[in-house]
């Protein structure tokens, strides 16, 4: 299995009441999966590829009940074989 025609678009239509819009960049990967990291609070959200080669930075501005990430495969498939969380811990009481 080949990324031949790879690419990667972060759609911002469901981030907040206002953000709108997607980023899209390339995928240059030849092996048989991918790795992804995902950075994500209240206020941004940055994902690296291709050995942190590839960024996608995002402002959002997101309700506290926006609290969901989602990910597909538009003309293909994807396995999630395996992912860390991490929480953050409230800093203003």
């Amino acid at each position: 299995m080949r990324f031949t025609n790879g690419e990667l678009l972060v759609d911002r239509s469901c981030a907040d009441g206002w953000s709108v819009g997607t980023s899209r960049s390339v995928l240059k990967v030849s092996e048989k999966s991918l790795d992804v990291h995902i950075f994500s609070d209240q206020s941004s959200l940055e994902i690296f590829t291709d050995q942190y080669r590839n960024n996608h930075s995002n402002n959002i501005f997101a309700g506290n009940d926006q609290d969901a990430i989602s990910i597909s495969a538009f003309g293909g498939r994807a396995v999630i074989r395996n992912y860390e969380a991490y929480g953050l811990q409230e800093c203003f009481n």
